[in-house]
Order: structure tokens, then C-alpha cells, then sequence
């Protein structure tokens, strides 16, 4: 089976993470494109869309780095895509996973992920790696998989820019997959590694959410799932 064309989103300046995952990914002999990431301040100044006056300069930025990396593949003639970021651990099972095809799993299969809520019918995929059907969405564009039509709706929903990184809508309604173990890694989260994180700060809670049809909604998925990151 043909493998689908690999995207990492990678700043052009970060020369060292470019040539960690390179090394990676040649050693797991997986070709790849870089797609150069935009950066964080060639923005500041610049307005924000209506909505959208939470988002800080570096989550714009990585919001409209993901949303080139998805139009990339819309813009190909692939139906499928793989996208990592530059500071993504590629692991041994990738391969694998590409060759027999289990990104054709979902619209959208996720490699790695943080704080994901998944139903519990499990999907075997080889050995002991599975898939979950994802509950609720969840955080970390670390690494996925995802098809055209996947792509088509997160460039849509990113288009302007008005939701919070990592993902600009809840991905269980594209039919999302989680997989585990997963198997791409990350680095350990520490202290001053995200520009992200650092620009999100303290914000408070919008307190009418618990009014919404999607809060209770998210709370009646909640009860039926359970938590694997």
C-alpha cells in the first residue's frame, strides 16, 4: 500500500529540531516535506479576528501552521496526509502502521494525543496497539493522520483563526481515533518549552457555557467514557 505523503511543521529558523526529525524519520525510512511553520512574531501588531481576542501571538501562529500543513494535502493529489510537528519522537511501530494502512482507520487518526476521553470499544490494529473512538476532543497536534475530508473541515473551521490551539473543533464529530500505546512520542513538558503555553496565561471561565446544549452534551459523552491520556 502507498503511503501518505508526511508534512512536519517546523519554523524555518529551528535548525536543530529540523535535523532531529529528520534523522528520525530517515531512520524509520519515512520521506517527509517541511512545511515552514509561521512565526509567532510576524504577528504581533496585527489584528484579530471578531472572537477570537483570547488567542495570543504564538497560538495563532501554530493554528495557522497546522491549517497550511492541512491545505497542503488538499492542495496534492493525496488522499491521505501525515502530519507531525518538529519536536514529535517518531517510534519503531510507525512504519507499520502507514504500510497496512490503519491511517485509512478514521478521518482522522490521532498518534499522539493528552487528555483524551475515548469510548471503550477497542479496535485492534497489530500486536497489542489498538484504536479508540474518541469521546470528547481532545488537546496535542503532536502527531495525526487525517483524509481530505478531515482536512477540508479543520482549514474551514481555522479559517479565520477564533479557536484555541490545538484543535479549532471537537474532533469526535469527524469520527476521530485515538491510538494506543501511542506511538509517536514527545518531549516531557518543562518549564519555558512552550511559547504556547506561556502565552495563554490565566483566563478566566466563561461562566454561561454551563447553559449550552454542547456543555451537556460534552457532560453525557464525559459519563459515558473514560480517560487513557
Amino acid at each position: 500500500m502507498t503511503r501518505p505523503p508526511c508534512y512536519v511543521v517546523s519554523l524555518a529558523r529551528s535548525g536543530q529540531r529540523r535535523t532531529t526529525i529528520a534523522a528520525s524519520l530517515g531512520a524509520l525510512g519515512i520521506g517527509f516535506e517541511f512545511i515552514d511553520a509561521i512565526d509567532a512574531s510576524t504577528l504581533a501588531g496585527t489584528s484579530r479576528p471578531t472572537g477570537a481576542t483570547a488567542l495570543g501571538t504564538a497560538e495563532r501562529a501554530c493554528a495557522l501552521s497546522h491549517r497550511r500543513a492541512q491545505q497542503r494535502l488538499l492542495d496534492s493529489g493525496a488522499d491521505h496526509a501525515l502530519i507531525l510537528e518538529d519536536d514529535a519522537l517518531p517510534g519503531e511501530p510507525l512504519p507499520r502502521f502507514l504500510d497496512e494502512g490503519h491511517h485509512r482507520l478514521a478521518s482522522l487518526v490521532l498518534l499522539f494525543h493528552s487528555r483524551a476521553r475515548v469510548y471503550r470499544r477497542a479496535v485492534p490494529l497489530f500486536g497489542t496497539t489498538v484504536a479508540y473512538p474518541l469521546a470528547i476532543g481532545c488537546t496535542s497536534a503532536v502527531a495525526y493522520t487525517l483524509d481530505r475530508r478531515a482536512a477540508t473541515a479543520l482549514v474551514r473551521a481555522n479559517t479565520p483563526v477564533r479557536r484555541t490551539a490545538d484543535w479549532p473543533l471537537d474532533l469526535s464529530g469527524l469520527g476521530a481515533q485515538v491510538v494506543m500505546p501511542m506511538i509517536v512520542g514527545h518531549p516531557p513538558r518543562s518549564d519555558g518549552q512552550s511559547t504556547i503555553a506561556a502565552d495563554r496565561g490565566d483566563r478566566p471561565a466563561d461562566p454561561t457555557r454551563f447553559l449550552t446544549g454542547d456543555y451537556l452534551m460534552r457532560r453525557w459523552r464525559k459519563l459515558r467514557s473514560h480517560r487513557i491520556s
